[in-house]
Formats: structure tokens, sequence, C-alpha cells
């Protein structure tokens, strides 16, 4: 999906959001937006 967005040459706001059960809500929110920016 990101593969689409990044030729899509979007320059916008991602939202991201978190409900697993092995971080809490904050932590895995954080930990995807990581995720996210390691594949700038």
């Amino acid at each position: 999906m990101l593969d689409i967005v990044k030729a899509a040459n979007y320059s916008g706001y991602i939202g991201v959001e978190y409900e697993g059960s092995r971080l809490s809500e904050k932590n895995g929110t954080i930990a995807t937006k990581d995720l996210l920016l390691k594949i700038e």
C-alpha cells in the first residue's frame, strides 16, 4: 500500500492507529510511526 502512496508522490499526513495487545496503544502507535519513517 505504501508503494502506491510513494508512487503517487503523496507528501501529506498518514494517520497511524494501533490496536494490538503486545504493546500499549501509545507505544504501538510510536512503533508503527518508526517503521513508516524507515521506509521513507
